[in-house]
């Protein structure tokens, strides 16, 4: 990948992760503050959500994968239509507020993301 050895100020709009986590690791951005922003709510509060709480969200995806193993595709309906929809309806995510994610939450978004859709948010 090409980039300028030393970046002023570095913005990344669209928080798909690739990028920045390669910049960072090749240690582009030492000296730098990153803006990493993007509009969609769900997947600011989950990278909050993974920033703050890691092992509680690696715990409710513990728990996730349990249940598919258990029963495949029934756990991921019941997850998207019994919990997930209805705690963002409450949330009020759906009407661009600020979200108030939960790791459970981020957790189900990751869950949902991967098995729905193989990765591709």
């Amino acid at each position: 990948m090409f980039c300028p050895k030393k970046f002023g100020t570095y913005f990344e709009p669209f928080v798909g992760g690739a990028v920045f986590f390669n910049l960072l690791r090749n240690k582009h951005l030492e000296e730098c503050d990153p803006k990493l922003l993007d509009t969609n709510f769900d997947v600011i509060g989950c990278y909050l959500q993974i920033r703050d709480h890691v092992e509680q969200v690696i715990d409710h995806l513990d728990q996730l994968e349990f249940g598919h193993r258990k029963t495949g595709d029934q756990h991921f309906y019941e997850i998207r239509d019994k919990k997930f929809n209805p705690l963002r309806k409450h949330l009020g995510i759906h009407q661009k507020q600020t979200p108030h994610y939960t790791p459970e939450l981020a957790a189900m978004l990751i869950y949902l993301n991967l098995t729905g859709f193989n990765g591709v948010f």
